[in-house]
């Protein structure tokens, strides 16, 4: 579940009694829970606020008979990831309107989803193999698709790339000549081929 700031900056004498906000284009990687407002402007505000999420779009409309005179956090939007989603999903604001002016500041905002990252273990069977190496390299050759765990699991260098030398380093932990990810440096290597028959 994340938890997602709607923040409002407002100018020397500034003050709202109602907002009307219009989000969009995140559909495609979270789903809308709710809104919260603990520890936020509207906390104990006694303004009205009300929802409507749709297929394609998120309303949310608040007002009150007590103005908003500070900014900071007005509330907080509940998302939770779905479809397996994976590195930035963007959420467009299609319409802001404080009091009845449209709101030319309002900016979009972005979730960045990143696994937390088990070294090795590619294919998630906790344990690490020279299966995980093959997994590596059938992604790179577009055969399978990494979700965004495998993707964090075999970047065992850290460089945020999934490459050949990744497949190798699992390799090198199987068979015991490395022995901890990640692998941070490995020096000046040098990086031969040759063929058994």
């Amino acid at each position: 579940t994340i938890h997602i700031p709607i923040d409002i900056e407002l100018g020397n004498n500034e003050s709202f009694d109602s907002f009307e906000l219009t989000l969009g284009e995140y559909h495609s990687g979270l789903e809308y829970l709710g809104f919260s407002t603990d520890g936020t402007l509207l906390e104990d505000s006694g303004w009205s606020i009300h929802q409507n999420p749709t297929d394609s779009l998120l309303y949310l409309a608040f007002a009150g008979s007590n103005d908003i005179t500070t900014g900071g956090t007005l509330c907080y939007l509940d998302f939770v990831i779905t479809d397996g989603a994976c590195n930035d999903i963007p959420i467009h604001v299609v319409e802001a309107i404080m009091n009845n002016n449209p709101w030319a500041h309002a900016m979009d905002g972005l979730v960045r989803v990143v696994g937390v990252p088990l070294y090795g273990d590619v294919d998630e069977n906790e344990s690490i193999q020279a299966h995980d190496a093959a997994q590596v390299l059938k992604h790179i050759v577009g055969v399978i698709e990494l979700d965004c765990q495998g993707l964090a699991n075999a970047d065992v260098d850290e460089d945020d790339l999934v490459t050949a030398d990744d497949a190798s380093y699992i390799l090198q932990y199987v068979v015991h000549t490395l022995d901890a990810f990640p692998v941070t440096d490995m020096g000046n290597l040098i990086i031969a081929e040759g063929a058994l028959t």
